[in-house]
């Protein structure tokens, strides 16, 4: 599959997301770093820049689960989540194949949660709490504060984030 092939399917996700929060409202929801990995992934398999694709597939993939409990616990199914999550990752994994491995991309990937975070924390409103950017999802009271809750989790997806890259190196293509 051509590149531009590649770069189609997670454009087209983040196309349909916000065509769909457009007409509905809430465009804060196109923060969601899900959404925004997309984007990173169309344009890094655009310029065949390995780090941007490996760094939004591994986001997808730590996001894959978050999506399908929030689904299981009544969030709403919207039929563009499907192309960001599924199609997204789809073409993340292709192109993870085809580009070489990049050094090191889990430092990369830590810094890029943190700006979409710093961005959602800046630019939504704390009512949408997009990527937890304000308070706890659920079970909050386990943490004696947002700062413990947020440290926790995000040590927590630092962590997935490198073990996933390392296994990402073994699935990708050697060359």
């Amino acid at each position: 599959m051509s590149p531009r092939w590649q770069a189609l399917l997670p454009g087209l996700g983040f196309a349909a997301a916000a065509a769909h929060y457009g007409r509905a409202g809430g465009a804060e929801n196109l923060l969601w770093i899900c959404n925004v990995s997309c984007v990173l992934l169309a344009a890094g398999v655009l310029a065949a820049n390995a780090v941007a694709a490996w760094t939004a597939t591994i986001w997808l993939v730590l996001g894959l689960p978050l999506w399908a409990v929030d689904l299981a616990a009544g969030g709403g199914f919207h039929a563009h989540s499907l192309l960001t999550h599924v199609g997204g990752l789809t073409a993340g994994i292709l192109a993870v194949r085809r580009l070489p491995p990049p050094p090191r991309v889990w430092p990369w990937g830590i810094a890029y949660g943190l700006a979409v975070w710093a961005v959602c924390r800046a630019a939504t409103p704390p009512a949408a709490n997009v990527n937890a950017a304000f308070a706890p999802y659920s079970n909050g009271e386990l943490f004696p504060s947002y700062a413990v809750y947020f440290g926790v989790c995000y040590g927590g997806l630092s962590l997935a984030f490198a073990a996933l890259e390392a296994a990402f190196r073994r699935f990708a293509r050697p060359r």
